[in-house]
């Protein structure tokens, strides 16, 4: 322990004072801003949100993979807790979600994960690629000879939330509805939301909630039930003990709400890069297998999810600096994709970058996340579609609240975006009667 840290309470510079995770620049762009910490100070206390702050990345992958010593239990906690009207909206609905995969440590994360885990493989996710497309290509159907539209409102957030929403089985027929409750809970868990936000995120949480009691009763009244969820329904049939009533419908709100804003994020940051580069697009409007590559160094360079959290189960060490038990971390990825130490030239875009797979931005070790292989091929879905409907694609500036105000997500507000040559290319065939 550093001999100038006082008594009881964690060491701190100015700097450290000074970090502010909701607005500045940590708001902007995270790596660049955690620059000068990962070259001296990797691993740091902020006093304004109580966690230790860690920007390496090979530091940021201990964390991950070392389950004895750091828990995820604490990923999902709100940085601010709720006040009384927000509590009083989640028991008005009698909200009462369980723990998920999220958070979850052992025992019991990887028997459940390995339960919920084969609607995942990227051989079944594969199959969702027609689907995916011709969605896409219908909500850009509906914009395309306008010449200009709000990418995020009218196509890179409803895609991805009729996706999910397909995906874990929601009949068509209810996905409007249930689309209504997508509302972003990132300022509600990750940032400093007024009461009045609070109430609002609360009460959409509460009304999914309910919803979620009578999705999972249909389910389980159905012998062969659709969906990743019900293919949990399945699994709780098999073994009773894997999943609570109140695990499955967690699932339903968990699954849905954290995949469709991240990729929603994903997809925008990616347009965002490549159409800023002009010949970059114009060559994944020519050639669409370049659009794998260039989502993956878009998830590495500027991902949609920023950071993760972890608490410390005992005392330990980490980047050199003594940590307490029960010490709570927040640990910037976007940071340790940009690590000197860990890729060569971070700070470039190179779509051709070898390595550009080995990012954190969807985790690692136990707490991988599940739906990565989805939510790549809805970003390179989307891309491509953009691409080769307009070639000429520019955006626009978005104005000065580009971001909800958060320490974990970067999902924009808004895209908007401009073209003057919109290539009449026929929709791909597809199923999209099955998702509306």
């Amino acid at each position: 322990m550093r001999t100038d840290e006082p008594a009881g309470c964690p060491f701190t510079s100015a700097a450290d004072e000074d970090f502010d995770p909701f607005r500045g620049a940590y708001h902007e762009d995270p790596a660049e801003a955690l620059a000068a910490a990962r070259a001296g100070r990797p691993v740091f206390y902020s006093p304004r949100i109580d966690h230790w702050i860690v920007t390496r990345y090979a530091d940021v992958q201990r964390v991950f993979a070392d389950a004895a010593t750091f828990s995820a239990a604490n990923a999902m906690d709100s940085i601010r807790p709720p006040g009384r009207r927000a509590l009083r909206a989640l028991v008005r609905h009698r909200f009462a979600g369980a723990p998920v995969l999220a958070v979850e440590d052992e025992p019991g994360h990887r028997r459940r994960r390995r339960a919920l885990a084969r609607p995942f493989t990227r051989a079944r996710v594969r199959a969702w690629e027609p689907r995916i497309r011709e969605l896409a290509a219908a909500h850009i159907d509906r914009f395309a000879g306008r010449g200009h539209a709000d990418l995020m409102a009218e196509l890179l957030w409803p895609v991805p939330s009729h996706v999910i929403l397909a995906f874990m089985g929601i009949p068509a027929e209810d996905i409007p509805r249930v689309h209504e409750f997508s509302v972003s809970q990132a300022r509600f868990t990750w940032g400093e939301p007024t009461e009045e936000e609070q109430e609002r995120s609360a009460d959409a949480l509460g009304r999914y909630w309910e919803y979620t009691g009578g999705f999972v009763a249909r389910l389980r009244e159905q012998r062969f039930p659709p969906g990743w969820i019900g293919h949990a329904v399945r699994a709780q049939r098999r073994d009773p003990e894997l999943f609570s009533d109140n695990y499955l419908r967690s699932l339903v709100l968990n699954g849905s709400t954290a995949a469709h804003e991240t990729t929603s994020g994903a997809a925008a940051h990616a347009v965002r890069e490549l159409s800023a580069r002009p010949s970059l697009w114009a060559a994944v409007a020519e050639d669409p297998q370049l659009a794998a590559d260039a989502v993956e160094e878009s998830l590495r360079y500027r991902p949609a999810v920023v950071s993760w959290r972890h608490r410390a189960r005992h005392a330990t060490t980490l980047g050199g600096v003594d940590l307490p038990a029960g010490a709570n971390l927040l640990l910037v990825t976007a940071s340790a994709n940009r690590d000197e130490r860990a890729f060569d030239r971070p700070g470039e875009f190179d779509p051709h970058r070898p390595d550009a797979r080995r990012h954190l931005t969807f985790g690692d070790g136990d707490h991988v996340c599940l739906g990565a292989h989805l939510a790549r091929l809805q970003v390179r879905v989307l891309v491509e579609e953009l691409a080769r409907r307009f070639p000429d694609l520019r955006l626009e500036p978005a104005g000065a609240d580009a971001y909800v105000p958060n320490t974990s997500f970067r999902t924009p507000v808004r895209l908007p975006a401009r073209w003057s040559v919109a290539r009449p290319v026929p929709a791909p065939s597809g199923t999209l009667k099955s998702l509306p």
